[in-house]
């Protein structure tokens, strides 16, 4: 129920709020900006309901995965939670924005900055969370392989487009397609499957 709330959530936050910014053009940002409030607003409204949900998500992953690896279980929530204060951070910049249009100039790369920041971090974290899943025994080894597809697909974006902006066209289409089959994958698992309970009780037990 927690990713499918992302999965509602991140549209709004992402992309519809964000619709018409140009992030190296400030007076046609603010121009938008100004022309479409309530939808910006909506916007930051999503943005704290993602970091509200993450915080609760990332605590009860940990959870699931401690009888895989304690050490590597909190590797892979620090990852996470580094996300969120990223995603806190670009949150107050929007606000910012919003409050002072004169600022776009300086706050819309640190604001872009930011983004592919925790984008990259999230890719982190799910390599992580991939190798957890394939070696737990009480989630199937093909859904870690689906999550490691989708982490390569958000560091290819996060770090490739700071190296090669050119590339960020290509790039944010590419980790659509690689994104959605392990996170809808691991969402539905959860969500209809659930873990097996005798494993997860043998692993914990251990």
């Amino acid at each position: 129920a927690l990713y499918l709330s992302l999965a509602v959530l991140g549209p709004i936050a992402y992309l519809i709020s964000k619709e018409g910014f140009v992030f190296d053009d400030p007076a046609a940002t603010t121009s938008w900006i100004a022309g479409n409030e309530l939808i910006v607003r909506l916007g930051h409204m999503a943005e704290f309901g993602i970091i509200a949900v993450e915080i609760v998500l990332t605590a009860l992953l940990f959870f699931l995965m401690k009888p895989v690896s304690k050490e590597w279980s909190l590797v892979a929530a620090l990852a996470r939670f580094g996300m969120v204060g990223v995603q806190a951070v670009n949150l107050g910049l929007g606000v910012a924005l919003v409050a002072a249009p004169a600022a776009a100039a300086s706050l819309l790369p640190a604001l872009a900055g930011g983004e592919l920041a925790w984008v990259a971090i999230f890719g982190f974290h799910l390599v992580v969370l991939s190798v957890l899943i394939t070696r737990s025994g009480f989630l199937p080894k093909w859904l870690g392989w689906l999550v490691g597809i989708s982490a390569l697909g958000y560091l290819a974006q996060g770090l490739g487009i700071m190296l090669v902006p050119d590339a960020a066209q290509f790039l944010e289409t590419m980790v659509v397609a690689t994104a959605l089959p392990g996170e809808l994958g691991l969402t539905f698992w959860l969500l209809i499957k659930g873990v097996d309970d005798d494993a997860w009780n043998r692993k914990a037990a251990h």
